[in-house]
């Protein structure tokens, strides 16, 4: 359980501190300023890496607390996009592929720091 949290902590970490990514919606987000600032536990947390690699591969990561997913497809429109995600509620099980279930979110950009993700607002994370 600690190894999850240390992992997602220092991917929210680098992506926060890394700028503004290539895609509007890739990096560090939040419901609100104060719980960007958990990285340690439940929240709204939310970080987005199409960049992110497993094993020198591809491996596009949306990532919560006990909620982690591999992006499958990113299917981009003039409002926004919609991924289809492969979550797993353990990083066990995320990382051995069993138990997956099939989701999708859908995202509005409002502008470079906030965004609307199946219709809730969510502020960028900074350091």
């Amino acid at each position: 359980m600690i190894r999850p949290l240390a992992i997602s902590a220092s991917l929210l970490a680098s992506c926060a501190t890394a700028g503004f990514a290539a895609e509007f919606f890739e990096g560090a987000w939040a419901r609100t300023a104060r719980e960007c600032r958990n990285r340690e536990g439940p929240g709204s947390g939310v970080l987005i890496n199409l960049s992110g690699k497993e094993n020198g591969k591809p491996a596009p990561l949306f990532d919560q607390y006990e909620h982690h997913c591999r992006i499958e497809n990113v299917e981009r429109s003039a409002k926004g996009a919609k991924l289809s995600l492969l979550c797993f509620e353990f990083w066990d099980d995320y990382t051995a592929n069993r138990d997956g279930r099939r989701e999708s979110v859908t995202i509005a950009a409002r502008d470079r720091t906030r965004m609307k993700m199946d219709g809730k607002a969510y502020v960028r994370c900074r350091n």
